[in-house]
């Protein structure tokens, strides 16, 4: 199973000044690739609180993203706090500068420009073809760290078309299937035993359900997802609706 967390940085998401589009979009890209969620933090610019999570989550996930700081501000400081987590030198990395200076094209590139290419030695570059900003690729140990611009058209460009195909040679690609049922004249309390069963008997796939709203009340919609083998899921949801199905409960696909 291929782990992953996110971590969104900057004052302005935290201070509601700015609402966060990356998390989601990130999520729902490696969750298509079958890769499991492990966590998602917002954390301000405090180079305390990001190294201290940078080093707990690189234990136990395969991919780290973060996104924001990387811009040529003072308080633009994510590559060097991964610099100094890991003790890896902050060096200035001149596939990086050519970046840099073609996004800039004919304008000087002061010292607050050159900033962004210093960044961990042994990193891969990301080309920023809509913005200036490069990202990295840190291949850590087993852990790839992965740092994008917090703009997220930026965010988005970069990932579809320099990021997730790097991504899928270095992890592969994993299954994933999501169904979602309606069950009606019900609510959560009457199948709840119904589920926990199903829990227990089927370790390896994710059952959820959501109560309608007021408007909707006795409709519930059941979410099961599952990574592996779209054969075996077939055979797991037919036992799943002998289960509903002698409680008098129907599944149906909405």
């Amino acid at each position: 199973m291929v782990k992953f967390s996110v971590i969104v940085t900057g004052d302005e998401i935290l201070n509601c000044t700015v609402r966060d589009e990356n998390y989601f979009f990130i999520c729902n890209e490696l969750n298509s690739l079958g890769y499991l969620a492990d966590e998602i933090l917002f954390l301000r610019d405090s180079r305390e609180k990001i190294s201290y999570h940078l080093k707990r989550l690189v234990k136990d996930n395969d991919i780290i993203i973060l996104t924001g700081g990387l811009g040529p501000a003072p308080d633009d400081n994510t590559l060097s706090i991964i610099s100094e987590a890991f003790s890896i030198p902050l060096e200035l990395n001149t596939q990086a500068l050519v970046m840099i200076k073609e996004a800039y094209g004919q304008k000087r590139i002061n010292r607050w420009r050159e900033k962004m290419a210093y960044i961990p030695s042994g990193a891969i570059p990301i080309k920023n073809d809509i913005g200036t900003a490069p990202g990295i690729i840190l291949n850590l140990n087993k852990t790839w760290i992965i740092a994008l611009p917090g703009v997220p058209s930026e965010m988005r460009y970069m990932f579809e078309n320099h990021v997730k195909n790097e991504i899928i040679k270095k992890f592969g690609k994993i299954n994933y299937i999501e169904r979602n049922f309606i069950l009606e004249n019900t609510d959560e309390s009457s199948i709840s035993d119904i589920i926990e069963n199903l829990r227990k008997n089927f370790p390896g796939i994710y059952i959820k359900t959501r109560a309608g709203a007021m408007s909707e009340r006795g409709k519930i919609i059941l979410t099961i997802s599952f990574r592996g083998d779209e054969n075996n899921l077939k055979e797991i949801l037919e036992k799943i609706k002998i289960e509903f199905q002698e409680k008098n409960v129907n599944l149906k696909i909405p």
